[in-house]
This record gives structure tokens, sequence and C-alpha cells, in this order.
């Protein structure tokens, strides 16, 4: 009898064992999804004050989000901005990136130009899952 209690014991043990483990996970699970959420929202804000100034201070028509960041969930660590950018001065296009790069940090910056994207892009990409910011 004393063995079946030992077994019984043991089995119990590992099972609770087994459930602080799945909790710890989910646990971390859900803050890591808290944490992406979170940086994804912190991105939007940078792409939005990118795209007042694309506007504003370059003449851009027209500024679109794409990405990671327009989806929180698939938004992680290291992800990017990307904007797709219509009547940005072409001589003025690297100088706005180079700003652009500053007033996202610690965000990195894809610029593209609308007229340059390829057609998947322009035709697939943007009206399914982009967000027009200006």
């Amino acid at each position: 009898m004393t063995g079946s209690r030992t077994a019984a014991s043991e089995e119990f043990e590992e099972h609770a064992g087994l459930e602080r483990y799945r909790r710890g996970l989910r646990r971390r699970g859900e803050e890591e999804i808290r944490e992406r959420i979170e940086l994804a929202a912190e991105a939007r804000r940078a792409a939005e004050r990118c795209a007042r100034r694309l506007t504003r201070d370059f003449g851009a028509t027209e500024v679109w989000l794409i990405g990671s960041t327009t989806s929180p969930h698939s938004f992680r660590r290291g992800s990017d901005i990307d904007l797709v950018v219509r009547g940005l001065p072409p001589e003025d296009f690297y100088r706005a990136g180079a700003i652009i790069e500053e007033e996202a940090s610690p965000f990195a910056v894809d610029i593209m130009d609308m007229d340059v994207v390829s057609p998947y892009v322009r035709e697939r990409i943007i009206p399914r899952e982009g967000v027009r910011l200006a």
C-alpha cells in the first residue's frame, strides 16, 4: 500500500510541477504579447510623426504604412516601419529619409516611393493591409 501511495504522490507532484510550468509559460506568453502590442503602438505613433513631417516639411501628398507595424501581433522587437510615399521630390528623398530615421528612433524606417515600388505592393499590399497616414 505504501508503494502505491508513493507512486500516486510522485504522480501528483509531477502533475503539480507541470501545471506550474504551464502557468509560467502562459504568463510569459501573455507578457510577450502585451510587449509586442505596446511596441507596435509606439512604432505606429512614430510612423504618424514621420508622416506629418514628410507632408509638412517635404511636400509628400500621400503616406501609407505597410508591413508588420499595421498588425500588432506580427510586430516584434527589431521590426522596422515601412512607409510608402507619394509626392516626395526625388532630390529630397535621401535627406527626408535621414530626418525620418531620427524622428522614428529607436525604430528603423524604410521609405519607398509609390511610383517606384512594385505593382504587387501598389495594387495588392497597400489596398489590403495599408494604413493611410497622410
